[in-house]
């Protein structure tokens, strides 16, 4: 009697296709984070301080309704967006806005001091001029939203590694060879 080894089923390698399609969509929910990333880099990094002078504030309020278990909730929030003038290399520029995340995560407090007329330091970006903030801050809470396509990549990202290195399930077959005459 022989022993042959002869692989299984390679049921695991056909579900490869579901997990890539998990990882791009994950991917493709990270873009946000990865530009804003840049940008307060860049902010941080390069932006440049001069004097500017605010014109006056708009307060913007926004609302949102959602269903959660049969229930509907809504939420309404407000931020305020200032505007303001500057001037570098002998040209005057004109902005709007308030930080790196156009003020919507600011907090009253720390817009509260800022009224027309205040002339206070603002930042600009050599490169581009026109582009400017009044405040550099950096939100670590808006990167918490990253965790959620962070799930998605490393579990659609593991799932996928496992089906497509998966070493074939190996039987042992045995055949019997019949008797010489």
């Amino acid at each position: 009697m022989v022993t042959r080894r002869v692989a299984a089923s390679q049921q695991a390698r056909k579900g490869w296709p579901f997990f890539l399609i998990f990882v791009l969509v994950g991917l493709g929910m990270m873009v946000p984070f990865a530009l804003q990333a840049v940008r307060d880099s860049r902010i941080a990094w390069q932006y440049q301080p001069t004097e500017c002078q605010v014109l006056g504030a708009v307060t913007v309020n926004s609302s949102s309704t959602s269903v959660l278990g049969g229930s509907r909730y809504s939420t309404d929030t407000a931020h305020r967006e200032f505007s303001w003038s500057y001037r570098v290399n002998a040209v005057h520029y004109f902005a709007e806005g308030y930080d790196n995340h156009d003020g919507i995560m600011a907090t009253g407090q720390e817009t509260g001091d800022i009224h027309a007329g205040v002339r206070m330091t603002c930042w600009y970006d050599p490169a581009n001029p026109q582009k400017s903030v009044l405040a550099r801050n950096f939100q670590p809470r808006f990167y918490l939203g990253a965790l959620i396509p962070g799930f998605f990549i490393l579990l659609g990202g593991g799932l996928l590694r496992r089906s497509l290195r998966r070493r074939p399930d190996y039987a042992d077959v045995k055949v019997s060879q019949g008797e010489q005459l």
